[in-house]
């Protein structure tokens, strides 16, 4: 009779750990269901997990709120925006490299007495090397980047080699640099431009350009609270997440066709400040909720 081999046993160590912001394909795959949620009805659905008023989880099955961790959805976007949190990081990558051949600027100045057709020579985007990204804020306080010349830099066609990331548009010394070009700037980038930008502490991220706005499983929202008469809604991230919602709605019903520069340049901004306020509410609600059980320990030690 054979011997049982002895089981392999594979050894290794944690050398370490980083954290990213989930991709595109990350959030869908952790969804529950294929589809996106595309109504304010859908945000208490029963495939989001327990507690539910009534009925078990549709996602798992489970009756009891100890034997459900919850499970998330996710919004799909009409329009990318920028992520509302790393529109600073981006704009320092975007800042570090040309966007007209997407190299490592060349930080060195050149001499006075090179000719303008030497200099023409040294480098082949002598236009995009004076363009500066710029933070900018609308009037509703939706964040986005803007790109800007030197008004005696300026020139007819200035901004052409914008081209082939999105939208032939600009004839002033300022332009706003949508999402969209973005993302294509970002996948564009060569590798030996990366490796640089590593050398300079910067990892660009795919989450940095929002596509999908994961949403939360029922247990990580506060139920309404009613005095028999009205319902109260105690949860103002949930508030928002409808608004979201229909903003997405407002700018999928309104187009007639492919949007122009111009008026995705509106919905984004529009989109932009009410995914913002969304998550702002909904990190203040961590907040809150952090300070709720840190008052609760401090409580029981006094006790």
């Amino acid at each position: 009779m054979e011997e049982n081999s002895p089981s392999t046993v594979l050894e290794g160590k944690i050398t370490g750990v980083s954290f990213s912001l989930a991709t595109t394909q990350e959030i869908c795959l952790s969804s529950i269901s294929d589809c996106p949620i595309s109504h304010a009805s859908q945000l208490s659905n029963p495939f989001l997990g327990l507690p539910l008023e009534v009925g078990k989880c549709e996602a798992c099955g489970a009756a009891e709120p100890g034997k459900c961790e919850g499970h998330f959805g996710y919004i799909e976007l009409p329009v990318p925006i920028y992520h509302p949190s790393h529109i600073t990081e981006l704009k320092r990558i975007l800042s570090l490299i040309c966007l007209k051949c997407l190299k490592f600027k060349n930080k060195r100045p050149q001499a006075k007495n090179v000719g303008v057709l030497e200099r023409a020579f040294t480098s082949c985007c002598e236009d995009a090397a004076q363009v500066t990204v710029n933070e900018a804020k609308t009037a509703d306080g939706a964040c986005y980047l803007e790109l800007k010349v030197p008004s005696r830099s300026r020139r007819d066609g200035c901004w052409d080699f914008l081209d082939r990331y999105g939208y032939h548009y600009g004839d002033g010394i300022a332009r706003p640099l949508l999402p969209s070009e973005v993302l294509i700037i970002l996948k564009k980038i060569p590798d030996a431009t990366k490796k640089k930008l590593a050398g300079r502490g910067c990892f660009f991220q795919e989450g940095y350009v929002m596509q999908h706005l994961p949403v939360p499983p029922n247990c990580l929202s506060t139920p309404d609270v009613s005095d028999g008469i009205s319902v109260m809604s105690s949860d103002i991230s949930m508030t928002m997440l409808k608004k979201v919602l229909r903003q997405v709605e407002i700018i999928k019903s309104s187009r007639s066709g492919k949007p122009n520069f111009e008026s995705l340049e509106v919905e984004v901004h529009d989109l932009q400040a009410a995914v913002a306020q969304y998550l702002q509410s909904r990190g203040a609600k961590v907040l809150y909720f952090l300070h709720i059980f840190l008052y609760i320990i401090k409580l029981i030690i006094y006790l």
